[in-house]
């Protein structure tokens, strides 16, 4: 019936906007064979007549019940033209000098089929349906004297016009579902960074601060046993390290939950690994493949991306006992291509593909962020010599400037 919408949403918005549309048209397309059917009861007209009204009012109802049950189906193939332009076309030569002033009606009637039609089908079968009716409007003038040429031409110009406004209407549905999709996305995405930074405060005020405190009192309780050179020493080292580890997560999760959107991605991207490179000490090699100079992308997709990056250099830190790791980012074929490689011990067989357990839910995040992102996420355990990991992942550029992404 029209072209595939932009997302699901505009799908959704859509639809519904169409049903009510194609409902009122055939709201009116009854009322008016209801006032032809009331004319043809007062002067007693010929059964015959009867069920081709009735005929055409099944017709009227056909459209919406189909736009609701199977939306795809009303402009696919040609039965639906065809049988309306029969049900249309005697309609019209039927009941035009049924009884007095019925062509007053009969023409309405025909109005609203012509805006039904350009509403519901293509510009082919839109063509085909004029040409019938225009058909039959002049053999009815050929039939009634009393017709003049002008209301013929009147009326044939009047479905034209009808089948053309039915057509620009359905292209205005469109859009406007396109622009109320995109005005819900941004709302949902304002609300999720509202969330996101209130979160950010509270873990600021409560959960942050205390860990730093606890932080303080393992290097106030180390630095105590070691000037007495104390045999649990060992033991406090490691509740200072679990405890800096603890103060550095939380600072990093409250960074992430105020990123905002990036005129500059792979730029920010690059910047967060050098930055992790200089606090773990690891070498990193930053390498920039043949993107523009700025590629810009939303606040709720950076997010995404920089969990996923920030996961994989977690595990890098925590696993792969690494020295040097190469980051690659780079635009091409219409994806954001992010590369990770380091130069550890690999996965040692672990299997990716099974269910986590133990707690160990990293990589199964990653793959949820992805699927948000509609990005395809690839996790290799030593795929050449020299190379421990190597995980890639390309998320689509519609992912990084539209709200809305889809799961894979």
């Amino acid at each position: 019936m029209t072209e595939a919408a932009d997302s699901p949403l505009a799908a959704v918005v859509q639809g519904r906007s169409m049903r009510t549309t194609v409902g009122l048209v055939c709201d009116v397309r009854l009322g008016l064979l209801f006032a032809c059917e009331v004319g043809l009861i007062l002067t007693g007209s010929s059964p015959r007549i009867m069920v081709v009204l009735l005929a055409a009012m099944v017709m009227g109802w056909v459209p919406l019940y189909l736009l609701r049950r199977w939306p795809e189906t009303l402009g696919q193939g040609w039965w639906f033209p065809c049988a309306d332009l029969l049900v249309t076309v005697l309609t019209v030569l039927l009941l035009s000098g049924a009884f007095e002033n019925a062509f007053h009606l009969v023409v309405p009637y025909v109005l609203a089929s012509a805006l039904l039609v350009g509403i519901v089908l293509r510009a082919v079968q839109a063509a085909v349906w004029t040409s019938g009716v225009v058909s039959a409007l002049a053999l009815v003038r050929t039939g009634q004297e009393e017709l003049s040429s002008v209301v013929l031409v009147a009326s044939v110009l009047g479905v034209a016009a009808c089948v053309l406004l039915g057509d620009r209407l359905r292209t205005q549905v469109r859009e406007a579902s396109r622009l109320s999709a995109e005005v819900a996305a941004t709302r949902a995405e304002e609300r999720a960074l509202a969330e996101r930074l209130t979160i950010a405060r509270d873990l600021h005020d409560s959960l942050a601060k205390s860990v730093h405190g606890i932080r303080m009192l393992a290097e106030s309780l180390h630095d105590s046993l070691a000037s007495e050179n104390h045999h649990d020493v060992g033991l406090s080292r490691v509740l200072l390290d679990s405890a800096d580890e603890a103060s550095r997560e939380a600072r990093l999760v409250l960074d992430g939950l105020r990123a905002s959107g990036e005129d500059d991605v792979v730029g920010a991207l690059t910047q967060e690994v050098v930055r992790w490179s200089e606090r773990t000490g690891i070498e990193v090699t930053c390498r920039r493949g043949q993107a523009p100079p700025r590629v810009a992308c939303r606040a709720e997709a950076m997010w995404q991306i920089q969990r996923v990056l920030g996961e994989v250099l977690a595990n890098t830190e925590k696993h792969a006992q690494a020295q040097c790791v190469d980051f690659c980012a780079w635009v091409e074929d219409g994806a954001l291509h992010l590369e990770v490689s380091d130069d550890g011990v690999g996965l040692g067989g672990q299997d990716l593909t099974t269910p986590p357990s133990g707690g160990h839910y990293g990589v199964a995040g990653m793959r949820e962020r992805a699927g948000q992102l509609g990005a395809r996420l690839t996790i290799e355990s030593q795929p050449e010599p020299g190379v421990g990991v190597r995980t890639r992942m390309s998320v689509p550029m519609t992912a990084l400037t539209e709200s809305g992404g889809r799961q894979v």
